[in-house]
């Protein structure tokens, strides 16, 4: 297999490659952090986080957030609980339900760096964003929404170069996420 079709190949199983890497990084990142927290956290509780934050991605609107708000009330003080209340916030917040966004984002505390990182993201979108990244995720843009996400992540943390490339390449599309990369390319000076 050539590079050229090796990339074809990877460009049309895209969706499923993140799906699985982002299983795969989920559980070890919260094994990781299971094993070294002086607070245990269950293998239930685990695996209950996984379907509640796959089943948002993937627009479960009725089971997924009632076992990310089960997650989120039973476990305030440890690793999970601040996720699943990250990504409940977050589902709140694309459905422009934005006091209860902000209601739980007052009651978790991050863990760890890429966990403040996420959290100021948000915060700041809830607090000072327009009214049109008051978005709905469906299937097909999810790519493009992991991107965008990760992108604003990386100007949080003071990355221009690395999320300006990211911008361009998700302007590319056609869906909301690539206006509002456009929208971002703009705001930083960047020709498009």
């Amino acid at each position: 297999m050539n590079v050229e079709n090796l990339l074809k190949f990877l460009k049309e199983k895209r969706e499923q490659i993140i799906f699985i890497f982002g299983i795969v990084l989920i559980v070890i990142i919260i094994l990781i952090y299971n094993n070294v927290s002086s607070k245990r956290v269950s293998a239930d509780s685990q695996v209950a986080f996984i379907q509640g934050f796959y089943g948002i991605q993937f627009g479960d609107t009725s089971n997924a957030p009632k076992i990310l708000m089960e997650l989120y009330s039973r476990n305030k003080s440890n690793f999970i609980g601040f996720w699943s209340g990250l990504v409940l916030a977050d589902y709140y917040y694309k459905f422009e339900k934005k006091d209860n966004s902000y209601t739980i984002l007052k009651t978790i505390k991050p863990f760890d760096e890429i966990g403040k990182v996420a959290y100021k993201v948000l915060e700041a979108d809830i607090k000072f964003s327009p009214s049109n990244l008051n978005i709905k995720t469906d299937f097909k843009s999810i790519n493009n929404y992991i991107a965008y996400r990760k992108a604003k992540m990386l100007l949080a943390k003071g990355d221009k170069t690395e999320a300006i490339k990211l911008f361009k390449e998700i302007s590319k599309g056609n869906d909301i996420f690539s206006e509002m990369a456009k929208e971002e390319l703009r705001a930083l000076g960047e020709k498009l």
